[in-house]
């Protein structure tokens, strides 16, 4: 009788970290999707829509810089939760870590480094519109918001490897 229950019991804990892992790796791919699809919404919509729309490209920079930053700081709170994910279902290997902490020292930098700079750049010209192309500020805002975009489609681009990962990991 011991024997059936310790079988039992190994059987159910088995069943137990089926599940376990299963909702973490639900929650994982759930979202790296709503993360790329609000990533993907930026940058190829929105963005574009609200500088054809909005007049002043100075308050269109301003919106901008607001939504940035709330992907940035939700991504540098998720990225942690994604590699406490990974651990919790045991992920083998690194690279799904290594992914996030890049994708986390990206959001980083653009936050903490280049956007400060941008917004002060841009405080100086006064008026983005009317600030001619080869103006220094000018010239070094454009360079740092090249920098910018780079970094926003490296997370994008992390993020869809860990999401093709991640699903081809549910179906073995």
């Amino acid at each position: 009788m011991e024997i059936v229950k310790a079988v039992g019991s190994v059987e159910s804990s088995t069943a137990v970290e089926r599940g376990i892992n299963l909702r973490w790796h639900s929650f994982l791919i759930a979202t790296l999707g709503i993360w790329f699809g609000a990533a993907i919404f930026f940058s190829l919509f929105f963005a574009p829509a609200a500088f054809h729309i909005i007049p002043s490209r100075h308050l269109t920079g301003t919106l901008v810089t607001l939504l940035l930053t709330r992907i940035n700081y939700a991504t540098l709170i998720l990225v942690p939760v994604w590699i406490v994910a990974g651990i919790a279902r045991r992920t083998r290997g690194f690279l799904q870590p290594l992914l996030f902490i890049i994708m986390a020292i990206s959001s980083a930098v653009s936050q903490f480094f280049l956007t400060p700079k941008m917004v002060e750049l841009r405080a100086q010209m006064g008026s983005i519109d009317s600030t001619p192309i080869d103006s220094p500020l000018r010239v070094a805002f454009n360079g740092l918001h090249h920098y910018s975009v780079l970094l926003m489609s490296l997370n994008m681009l992390i993020v869809l490897v860990v999401l093709v990962l991640a699903t081809r990991e549910a179906r073995s």
